[in-house]
This record gives structure tokens, sequence and C-alpha cells, in this order.
């Protein structure tokens, strides 16, 4: 259990390594200009490494967000976790209009 989450942050490191850390790691591991990188990463043939770094994502977030998944796979979102995603974002937002003001940039 512990490998599969070690394994996936550790490729998650190399990715941002391999295609930046403006990307999203779905369209790194699709990117053919990464080829060999990500083959030799994932010791894996090109065709099979999206589903591959699917699939092992999928096993990590149902050993880390265990709760969160199973959850979300019975219906919608519940209330009050997007209650506090929406404070989250709010206070966000409050926070870069306040370095704004001050000449910082968010």
């Amino acid at each position: 259990m512990i490998n599969d989450v070690q394994r996936v942050d550790y490729i998650k490191y190399r990715l941002m390594q391999i295609g930046g850390h403006d990307r999203a790691f779905r369209y790194i591991v699709s990117d053919l200009r990464y080829k060999g990188e990500l083959e030799q990463l994932f010791d894996l043939p090109f065709d099979e490494i999206l589903q591959a770094y699917l699939s092992m994502l999928d096993r990590r977030n149902r050993i880390v967000h265990k709760w969160t998944m199973s959850m979300w796979e019975t219906g919608p979102v519940p209330t009050f976790v997007r209650y506090r995603y929406q404070q989250h974002i709010n206070y966000l937002a409050e926070t870069c209009s306040n370095a704004n003001r001050s000449a910082s940039s968010c």
C-alpha cells in the first residue's frame, strides 16, 4: 500500500521535472515529445502509459482519500464538502484581493 502511494508521488515529482509545473500530469504522460523519458520512467510502451498512470492514481487516491472516494462514488459531493471548498475559495479570493491592494501579486 505504502509503495503504491510513494510510487505515484515519485512519478508526479518526475513528471514535473519532465513537463514543467504548469501542465496537468495527464497531459504530460500523453505528450509524444516526452516519449523516451516516459517509457523509461514507467518501464512501459508509450501507448500504455496513460492508462497505467490513471490506474495508479486511482489506486493511490483510494488509499489516501478512502472516505472521500467512497462518498463520491455513491452520489454527488456531500454538501459540507462543497461548503468547506467554497469557504476556501472565498478565503483565497479575499487574500488575493488584499494582496493586490498592497501592490503584491497573487
